[in-house]
């Protein structure tokens, strides 16, 4: 009788896997079948040959394997198959043991930063997560925006390729992000002595550019790698490639990311895999699953989690994590918490009955939901953003930009939703002209005050913008493209004027454009929201702009927050204050609880941050008075 044998190849290109099973055994073959359609939706079989992508096969190597043992059956890889087998196999046991084989002391740490010139002196707190990463075959830094994450894993960058254990720096980052890494990368090795190549979307480079040429670090955003990255494998076969995921809940949603699905080809040929994120759960401890599973392939880190209360799971996913992550928090910085105020505004007759038209809207949209999904959270995400923008500013709702400096009397005999229209001749947004009030005084209080001003709504940020013209004020949304510093139609440009420009008074911007990458604590400490909406990381990454490690002892960072009575602003408190309490449960951080705290004591894609528990309190709030 002929023995079985399963051959198994990957393509060096494709990462496409083949299995060949040399004689034909149908229960073999069944079991092979089963374990592939298991773990793929893409696999494909023909005679006794079955593809895959590498990275879903490896999900079933431990299958394969009791396969093997259970028919005698024989395995041969070849060379490229071989080699990732055994990456998956040191990872499995290195996450059994939580730690690889760099574990070193403070000395020979600082001996190896010397001899590299890295020329900056790392901070306890990054010196203890430095020798953390090290202890781990791959890590997260979950450390709060500030607190040096990047600096951090440069060092350990630099102790990983003085080791020979690495020797590419591969960054997958927020485009708002690389004048950051360009800058530390030349404040800590000086101008110019590694050589750093960009390639953003928009931009011609291809990908294949980067074999032509010795680079020491690569920058990517995450928008570039929507398209296919084959050109990028060979790099990284070619090389021991650190790869990093700069910001990386933004990978929260998973396969559902057009971007992660490329993410992930890579993942298995980088020697070293971090992740860094100041706020990693944004909506719930389901984010961490894709950036575990992206350190980890296939371990299935995160506990399931079916019909699991969060007070049930929350301390198995803080057990399951426990040592693969460092964080440095606030409290650890020595900053003072900021002081965060909720100013309730009443709404003007006609935005109230305006508002509960919106709501009745809303109500007819949500009925019949019986339980949420991704269809029911996109059609209530539309509707809550009505809501939001009737909350907020009902001219956001009509076609109209005009702001007229008179309002006219309400006419006879018309129907309140006849005047949206012409909502702005006959009553102001509310919070609009706070803002105008608020800002005005808090520069008379102090001439050289500087504010940022917040808004999801590019129309507020363009109509703020008009209204505070006297204060000189910038602006940056999605549509500021990022570029010169010299050109003034850049992001760069806006953030310099800012900074230097002490007739500039005024930042508005929203958190999708500015909640990363960009420090503002130096020359502002007043933050004003106009609106907010569910997604907790938004909101956490927008106070880390003025409230981060380099303000001066004394300084007092204040936060307002605009909430219009009787609206969706009031639900959202409650939930972005449970969404930031998880995390710090998870993340064992009491700056986040103490953030989640309310002085005010009011109760009550994936795009406004909704998940099943903001669908049942929006629900609530739409269908009851």
């Amino acid at each position: 009788m002929m023995s079985n044998i399963l051959e198994i190849s990957v393509d060096r290109r494709s990462l496409v896997a083949t299995l060949y099973l040399t004689n034909k055994d149908e229960r073999v073959f069944n079991e092979l079948k089963i374990i592939c359609s298991s773990i793929s939706d893409n696999y494909s079989y023909s005679d006794l040959v079955f593809k895959l992508p590498w990275f879903e096969l490896k999900r079933g190597l431990t299958s394969i394997a009791h396969v093997r043992k259970k028919y005698k059956l024989d395995i041969k890889y070849d060379a490229f198959a071989k080699r990732l087998v055994e990456e998956t196999v040191n990872d499995r046991k290195s996450i059994k043991e939580k730690k690889s084989a760099v574990d070193i002391n403070e000395d020979i740490l600082n001996q190896i930063l010397k001899k590299n010139n890295f020329n900056r002196k790392l901070k306890a707190e990054q010196k203890r997560d430095v020798l953390h990463l090290l202890r781990l075959k791959h890590g997260a830094n979950f450390s709060v925006p500030g607190a040096g994450k990047t600096t951090t894993i440069l060092a350990t960058h630099t102790v990983l390729k003085q080791l020979g254990i690495v020797s590419k720096l591969f960054v997958i980052a927020p485009i708002n992000a690389f004048i950051s890494w360009q800058d530390e990368v030349d404040e800590i090795f000086g101008k110019g002595a590694l050589i750093i190549k960009r390639l953003q979307r928009n931009h011609t480079e291809n990908f294949s550019l980067i074999e032509q040429s010795d680079l020491d670090i690569i920058l990517v955003n995450y928008e570039k790698l929507r398209k296919d990255v084959s050109q990028l494998i060979p790099f990284f076969i070619n090389n021991k490639v650190h790869l990093i995921l700069d910001e990386s809940h933004r990978i929260k949603s998973g396969t559902n990311n057009i971007s992660y699905g490329q993410i992930i080809k890579l993942a298995d040929l980088a020697k070293r895999r971090d992740i860094l994120s100041g706020t990693p759960m944004p909506q719930s401890y389901t984010d961490l699953e894709p950036q575990f599973d992206f350190l980890w392939p296939g371990e299935n880190i995160i506990p399931e989690h079916t019909r699991s209360k969060d007070e049930d799971i929350l301390p198995k996913v803080n057990q399951a994590i426990n040592g693969l992550f460092v964080r440095t928090t606030k409290n650890e910085l020595g900053l003072e918490d900021p002081i965060i105020d909720y100013t309730l505004i009443p709404m003007g007759k006609i935005q109230a009955e305006l508002y509960r038209l919106f709501k009745s809207e809303a109500a007819r949209v949500i009925s019949g939901m019986d339980k949420p999904s991704i269809y029911n959270f996109r059609r209530i995400g539309r509707s809550v953003v009505k809501l939001l923008q009737a909350a907020t500013n009902p001219i956001l709702l009509t076609a109209k930009d005009e702001y007229g400096e008179e309002t006219l009397s309400v006419p006879q005999n018309r129907e309140f939703w006849e005047l949206l229209e012409d909502f702005q001749k006959y009553e102001k947004p509310v919070k609009i002209e706070y803002i105008k009030i608020r800002v005005k005084k808090i520069i008379e209080e102090n001439p050289t005050n500087k504010i940022l001003i917040w808004s999801y709504f590019v129309r507020n940020i363009l109509i703020l913008k008009k209204l505070l013209k006297e204060y000189n004020p910038v602006v940056i949304y999605g549509e500021v493209p990022s570029g010169s510093e010299e050109d003034e139609k850049t992001r760069e440009y806006q953030i310099r004027e800012f900074h230097e420009n002490p007739e500039c008074k005024v930042m508005i911007a929203n958190p999708q454009a500015c909640g990363e990458g960009i420090s503002l604590h130096k020359v502002c400490h007043y933050a004003i929201y106009l609106d907010r909406n569910f997604n907790a990381a938004f909101f956490l990454q927008s106070i880390d702009r003025i409230h981060r490690l380099g303000l001066e002892k004394g300084i007092v960072t204040k936060i307002e927050i605009l909430i219009t009575e009787n609206t969706i602003d009031e639900v959202l408190i409650d939930r972005l204050n449970d969404k930031i309490k998880a995390m710090g449960n998870v993340l064992e951080d009491p700056y986040l609880s103490s953030l989640a705290y309310d002085p005010a004591d009011i109760s009550i894609e994936d795009e406004v941050g909704i998940d099943s528990v903001d669908f049942e309190v929006i629900k609530k709030h739409i269908i009851h008075e």
